[in-house]
């Protein structure tokens, strides 16, 4: 059924995309305004803002997790210290190994590896990308999660980032882990109760694809097969790879928010999914 009464959520494939020209954070798409080019002074310190594929090879996460911690902070002191002085930031933390506290934002991928994003404060559009070498990490972290993670600062960075990340620990994960078919039974049994309890909560869902549909710009969405006449639409970004490889009557898992429409019956659906293949 359609699912017109959801909020509008940017695609993680998207951000993604937006995440890799560091260059183009926080400030610039808050206002709206094109980024600033670089002082005078600073040449020397904004590389390729690619910056984050071409960083040689790093520590295994087993290297990783071994290696001596030169700082640690909270991922919102981070940007407010960077945001204060960023060449300082730069010139302090360049290089070294940093255990950071923090709360995750959203975990998504942007083709080369995964990233998990701490909240930072307001003005940190995309929080502190964390890259790890998962590349499915919605498999194992969900927004609202702390997590202590531990990684190094690229010798290129231009923002704060961390590369070649490893959690150190984790709070409860509060994905709620559900089939289709039982999420549906709910809704049926108790609408209001299961918009209470479900609604806008981080979910790992699996079911059966009953239909699969694409658009012109080649994104998908997924029907999965549901209890008492009520199915669920799982949307994706355009070119979602895993998803474009699925087939009717395909078995999948997937994560993504849960939208469940008061104004229409029967209106269950998410956005901006991704698919779970371990």
């Amino acid at each position: 059924m359609a699912a017109s009464h959801r909020p509008h959520r940017p695609p993680p494939s998207s951000l993604a995309r937006t995440l890799a020209a560091l260059t183009c954070l926080a400030a610039a798409a808050c206002n709206n305004n094109p980024p600033q080019g670089p002082p005078p002074d600073a040449d020397k310190e904004r590389p390729n803002p690619r910056y984050v594929f071409d960083e040689p090879k790093g520590p295994s996460p087993e290297e990783m997790k071994k290696r001596p911690v030169d700082f640690t902070a909270t991922a919102e002191g981070l940007f407010a210290e960077f945001k204060k002085d960023e060449r300082a930031a730069r010139q302090k933390y360049r290089g070294k190994t940093l255990e950071v506290d923090g709360v995750v934002r959203m975990a998504f991928d942007d083709g080369h590896e995964g990233i998990i994003s701490l909240e930072a404060g307001k003005d940190a559009f995309f929080g502190l990308p964390c890259f790890v070498p998962d590349k499915e990490p919605w498999a194992i972290v969900t927004p609202g999660q702390t997590l202590k993670v531990k990684g190094i600062w690229p010798e290129a960075a231009t923002e704060p980032a961390l590369r070649f990340c490893v959690i150190m620990e984790a709070g409860p994960n509060p994905v709620v882990v559900i089939s289709a078919e039982q999420l549906t039974k709910d809704y049926a049994a108790d609408p209001e109760g299961a918009v209470k309890k479900y609604s806008h909560k981080y979910m790992i869902l699996s079911g059966v694809i009953s239909k699969k549909e694409a658009n012109e710009l080649g994104a998908v969405t997924l029907t999965l097969k549901g209890a008492d006449k009520v199915d669920i639409e799982c949307n994706f970004a355009a070119h979602n790879g895993p998803a474009t490889a699925t087939k009717e009557g395909q078995e999948v898992k997937l994560f993504s928010q849960c939208f469940i429409s008061e104004l229409k019956k029967g209106d269950i659906g998410f956005d901006s999914c991704q698919i779970i293949t371990k």
